[in-house]
């Protein structure tokens, strides 16, 4: 490595430059959005009566890929020895992509749901996949996936998680705020497991979630 860091630095220097990043960057999202008039419809369903840019989400994503890459050169690159990582960028950035082109066309709900499953389906062909459930701490064997039922499981996770967030946009904060903490409860638990890999990408997630905040809080400026 260039630098020896211990896995907690690591963890929280990613956090750090994943927060800073964010914050710097939302105000030039703001103004893209406001230029372009990317603005999100007053919704029933959601706090804000205002219209609100609706692209927030790109500051995040330049955070989230600046701070991987920053960390990882920091680090000899040995992140990147690791393919399920490319994988996990690159549905990470397929599936932003769906979100934003709905922001900016307004895609069909069924549109969106097939090209999720298609990323999801892609993923678990990569690797990225949930092969077994693990529910040992109750007294029961690991129970092995078919090759069907993993595919099955891992895209209903991937495509289920990525919607339940996404409808959590009600309230000004709210899925920033789970995002955040759900992703420092994931860095937690994988740090004491001695994984490496995990827990640098849900605390990079924490940070631009954390540094999302600064414009999501009531009253939001964005979403």
């Amino acid at each position: 490595m260039l630098f020896s860091f211990s896995s907690l630095e690591l963890i929280i220097i990613i956090l750090v430059l994943s927060f800073s990043f964010t914050i710097f960057t939302l105000p030039f999202i703001l103004k893209i959005g406001n230029k372009y008039n990317i603005y999100d419809k007053p919704s029933s369903r959601k706090q804000p009566k205002k219209i609100l840019v609706r692209i927030g989400g790109l500051a995040m994503v330049i955070a989230f890929t600046l701070s991987i890459y920053l960390i990882n050169a920091l680090s000899n690159n040995f992140l990147f020895e690791n393919e399920k990582l490319v994988t996990i960028i690159i549905s990470s950035f397929l599936f932003f992509m769906i979100g934003f082109t709905d922001d900016i066309f307004s895609l069909s709900a069924v549109i969106r749901l097939v090209i999720q499953i298609v990323v999801a389906l892609w993923a678990w062909k990569m690797g990225l996949r949930i092969d077994n459930i693990d529910i040992s701490w109750l007294d029961i064997p690991k129970i092995e996936l078919t090759t069907f039922v993993s595919s099955l499981i891992t895209t209903l996770w991937l495509v289920g998680i990525t919607n339940a967030v996404n409808w959590l946009d009600g309230l000004d904060g709210l899925a920033a705020g789970v995002t955040g903490f759900a992703g420092i409860g994931l860095t937690t638990i994988s740090l004491q497991n001695g994984q490496v890999l995990e827990p640098i990408i849900a605390a990079s997630i924490s940070g631009c979630s954390f540094g999302f905040l600064k414009y999501n809080f009531f009253p939001a400026k964005l979403l």
